[in-house]
């Protein structure tokens, strides 16, 4: 018996893929607000077409059924003495039968064809969308920033901002006088989840000029869009010499989820 399902790929698959995709598009330049309704576009056909050619299976199972007991019908009369015209009408229900099943295998096959065709534009997209995003990521939302307070040059560095799991951000902050010399003292970040406004701390790292980080498991408020920054620093002492309403301005973007 012909069988289909071992020839068609899962269209569901796209589904989760455009899923994810629409998630970030809103970072992307106008370009990907193009592409992305079209993926959609073609998810859901895919979808269509599968939900066809499982109609179309069903169907063809069911004919090729009834045609092996036509079949055997046939075979047994072909064998034996009949009436001449009860022979006739089984062959021409025989040769009735093969016709729609060749015209459903057809039709199983254009739509198989459409399919990959529907997939190949979609991951078109997508590789597209990626490369958006890429080239927005790197014109649009730098992996640093920098600036100078209070006679103090500050650097604050994240090594992603995409984190598709509550991870460690980790990266490093420099901070030295304006003349150069290195600031010794110690600073706190803080991680705001955009919308909501609210912020979650870190420890306090010393420093003295440089230091790398590690912040463990720091998206406690779910997945969403965030901005890190440095919420305060003291000097050796233990001195406040900037505080959050200084700091918070000089943010870098992350996404969680």
């Amino acid at each position: 018996m012909y069988n289909l399902s071992s020839k068609i790929s899962d269209p569901k698959i796209l589904a989760v893929a455009a899923l994810i995709i629409g998630l970030i598009v809103g970072y992307y330049v106008d370009n990907a607000l193009v592409s992305n309704p079209r993926i959609k576009d073609l998810t859901q056909t895919v979808n269509q077409q599968e939900q066809t050619i499982n109609t179309i299976e069903s169907q063809l199972n069911t004919l090729q059924d009834e045609h092996e007991t036509l079949q055997a019908e046939y075979e047994d009369l072909s064998e034996n003495s009949v009436p001449i015209n009860q022979y006739n009408q089984l062959q021409q229900e025989y040769e009735e039968q093969e016709i729609e099943i060749t015209y459903l295998q057809n039709s199983v096959d254009n739509l198989e064809t459409t399919i990959q065709d529907l997939t190949q534009e979609n991951n078109e997209l997508e590789t597209e969308l990626n490369d958006l995003r890429n080239r927005y990521y790197t014109a649009y939302n730098p992996l640093y920033v920098s600036f100078t307070l209070n006679n103090l040059n500050l650097n604050l560095t994240v090594n992603t901002d995409i984190y598709p799991q509550n991870t460690a951000v980790s990266g490093r902050v420099t901070i030295t006088h304006t003349n150069g010399a290195p600031f010794n003292g110690e600073f706190k970040l803080v991680l705001t989840k955009i919308y909501l406004g609210a912020g979650t701390p870190s420890e306090y790292y010393e420093i003295n000029g440089i230091r790398s980080y590690v912040w463990d498991n720091p998206f406690v408020l779910g997945a969403g869009s965030y901005k890190i920054s440095l919420s305060e620093v003291k000097d050796s002492q233990g001195t406040v010499v900037l505080d959050s309403n200084q700091l918070k301005p000089y943010a870098i973007y992350l996404f969680q989820g």
